[in-house]
């Protein structure tokens, strides 16, 4: 009678924790990554058990990746319409070398210059200030000392325009590069 109730409660026992096991099993299937499956003890069932819950946070990390990085796709794809489809003229530049990484379609129109030249151009091509004047407002702009700036911009006709710039770091594609949104004052300072 004693074998018997010792076997009673241990299979009973063991059917709890392979009810917890198969209960977990069946959450993770149906996509339920949050639940952990407490199965205690030491032996071959609480190691499932730490295994399927090990599992099963490398699922909720991958999850959160993932829809972090849809939400950063969604962002870059907003940015990018904003970007392009505006009618400001608007740069990003590389804040140490000057470098033109992106322009959008209306700053090759007021420059003159086609798009795929204009990007990799050096805004010293287009500012008037000498280069280590230029280097200085950019410095400037990075560490947000400054963001509006007075300049005078060279087009590809060779015509010199008054502009106000509005310059501030943003970060694309895990590099800091300078928003610019430039607008002509020319005709306001005349």
């Amino acid at each position: 009678l004693l074998i018997m109730t010792v076997l009673f409660s241990t299979d009973r026992l063991i059917n709890q924790r392979l009810a917890a096991l198969h209960t977990g099993a069946r959450a993770v299937a149906n996509g339920r990554f949050d639940l952990r499956i407490d199965v205690p003890g030491t032996d071959e069932l609480a190691d499932l058990a730490d295994s399927i819950n090990t599992m099963t946070e490398a699922l909720l990390r991958q999850a959160a990746r993932q829809q972090e990085e849809a939400r950063l796709r969604e962002s870059a794809a907003h940015f990018r319409q904003f970007f392009e489809g505006n009618s400001s003229v608007m740069l990003l530049t590389e804040p140490v070398s000057g470098q033109i990484v992106n322009a959008n379609p209306a700053a090759a129109t007021y420059y003159g210059t086609p798009l795929n030249q204009l990007i990799g151009m050096n805004i010293a091509q287009i500012n008037t200030l000498p280069p280590e004047a230029i280097a200085r407002e950019r410095a400037a702009a990075l560490h947000e000392e400054r963001n509006f700036f007075n300049f005078q911009h060279r087009l590809a006709s060779g015509e010199v325009r008054d502009v106000e710039v509005y310059a501030t770091p943003t970060e694309v594609a895990d590099q800091v590069l300078l928003f610019s949104i430039i607008h002509d004052i020319s005709a306001r300072k005349q």
